[in-house]
């Protein structure tokens, strides 16, 4: 038999307050059973509704919540707080009946205490909102600008903020606040303001090392690498003639490149303008007599490199930049500091693309016609003009001489081919008497006629391009009068010797 922890004379009590008189044992012994399970139901519920609400306490809320859920209708007047006494109170000559006590009100307080103010009764108009499609100017409607005025308001307050800003600059007590908000870590942060001071810091330059290591190689920094493309297109445009900090700065380009763990190529818009500035500045030091060339020659192979990695996902990337910098060189306003980052720029591209712009058209050529404008300035009396014309002079001998070394590798690679493929046939036969005679035909004919026929006609069919001239001689002849001996460097006599002699 089971026993409810509710004894059968409250049950029956309950019952004497709802007009049940005599209640069998019987059956309040049952309903005390069911009330302890609907009571222990509603006590459960009540604990989780304290416990999601981060509380210790069970409160007559959380009961009124359960009674909620269950559709039944919450106790009304228990919502006393915790720190009050219980108003429940025991019935004397009893063991287990309590009552409420109810606080005992002076009716004569109440009767003197003042009335409180009578609330205002809800009222209704009406009033029109638009007549015939316009609102008319009514306090209760929205006051609506035409858009005139909402527009010199909008300038106005944009002149009032550049104004402030540009009075509170010199203030170094005003603390700006930044426009987005960041969601960086602590230690993110931390980490871009260590890279960003050894960048522009002088002294710290094993920090500089370190930062440039981490940002080459770190998987981590890809919430960082927005903010580090904006702090490096801020510093390259307030330091434009700050030598040291702009190679720094490219040196730190190079490094995010070359990351695979980070996704550059979303940010290489804002990186470019940032690298051909560096490229084809005119003035990118204080000194003129410093080697700003090296930092040009330096972005040259960081806009080669992009094109390299990224040409192949962005097909307009190449023809950009190639226009970008195919009209800095033809521009003959620009400084020779432009010129020279133009020719650096174009050289890096490769040997098709300084073929196409510099060496055509044979006899006319862009190389040509920019040596003719460069003689005059070669022999000046000023140190610093013909200081930077024999550099652009050199610019231009290095790109023609990339042409001959790439069609020099074609060339080799082709002959190397063909005396191995004629190894073999050699080796198949070399028991064959009749063979002999062959032999030593085909061997002489491969010294001879493969340097000048079967290279130029196969390397042709197996390239299929038209980027290797037909005319190499004249070529070679033409820059021979530019450029003089300093072309014999970049040729491979090996290869030239039957067919390409030097001019006398």
């Amino acid at each position: 038999m089971s026993f409810s922890f509710l004894q059968k004379e409250t049950i029956q009590v309950v019952a004497q307050t709802v007009g049940i008189s005599k209640l069998k044992d019987e059956i309040a012994n049952a309903l005390a059973l069911d009330v302890e399970y609907r009571l222990r139901e509603i006590i459960q519920d009540a604990s989780k509704f304290m416990k999601h609400s981060k509380r210790k306490i069970l409160t007559t809320d959380d009961i009124n919540h359960a009674l909620e859920m269950k559709n039944i209708e919450p106790l009304y007047g228990f919502r006393g707080q915790s720190f009050q006494q219980n108003r429940f109170r025991r019935v004397k000559q009893t063991k287990d009946l309590y009552f409420q006590e109810d606080a005992e009100i002076d009716l004569k307080e109440c009767l003197e205490k003042p009335l409180p103010r009578v609330p205002i009764g809800p009222t209704i108009f009406t009033h029109w909102l638009a007549i015939q499609g316009i609102q008319p100017k009514i306090p209760q409607n929205p006051i609506v600008e035409d858009p005139e005025t909402e527009r010199k308001k909008q300038l106005a307050l944009k002149e009032k903020d550049q104004t402030k800003k540009v009075s509170t600059s010199l203030d170094t007590n005003v603390e700006f606040k930044p426009l987005v908000k960041h969601v960086l870590s602590e230690e993110l942060q931390m980490y871009y303001e260590k890279v960003t001071e050894s960048i522009k810091d002088n002294q710290k330059r094993e920090l500089r090392r370190a930062a440039i290591e981490s940002l080459a190689n770190d998987p981590g920094i890809n919430q960082l690498v927005p903010y580090f493309t904006q702090f490096i297109a801020n510093e390259v445009t307030n330091n434009l003639k700050n030598l040291t900090l702009l190679y720094r700065l490219m040196e730190m380009v190079k490094a995010l490149l070359v990351n695979p763990n980070i996704h550059i190529e979303l940010y290489l818009h804002q990186l470019m303008p940032t690298v051909l500035t560096c490229l084809v500045g005119k003035t990118l030091c204080e000194n003129p007599n410093e080697n700003h060339w090296g930092l040009r020659d330096f972005s040259a192979n960081i806009i080669s490199y992009i094109c390299r990695k990224f040409g192949a996902s962005y097909h307009t990337l190449q023809p950009r930049i190639t226009k970008t910098l195919l009209h800095a060189f033809l521009d003959p306003k620009r400084a020779r500091t432009t010129h020279y980052g133009a020719i650096v720029g174009i050289t890096a591209l490769g040997s098709h693309v300084t073929q196409l712009l510099f060496l055509e058209p044979p006899k006319n050529s862009n190389l040509k016609i920019f040596c003719n404008l460069l003689l005059p300035e070669l022999v000046s009396t000023d140190m610093h003009t013909r200081h930077n014309a024999f550099m652009c002079f050199k610019a231009l001998l290095t790109a023609a001489g990339t042409f001959f070394i790439q069609l020099s590798r074609f060339f080799k690679t082709e002959q190397q081919d063909r005396l191995h493929e004629i190894s073999e046939v050699i080796e198949e036969d070399d028991n064959s008497p009749q063979f002999d005679n062959i032999k030593k035909k085909e061997i002489q004919k491969s010294e001879e006629d493969i340097k000048i026929e079967q290279l130029t006609r196969e390397m042709r069919e197996r390239m299929n391009s038209s980027n290797i001239p037909e005319d190499v001689n004249e070529r070679y002849e033409e820059l021979f009068d530019l450029f003089g001996e300093s072309i014999f460097s970049y040729i491979d006599y090996d290869i030239y010797s039957h067919q390409h002699s030097p001019p006398k």
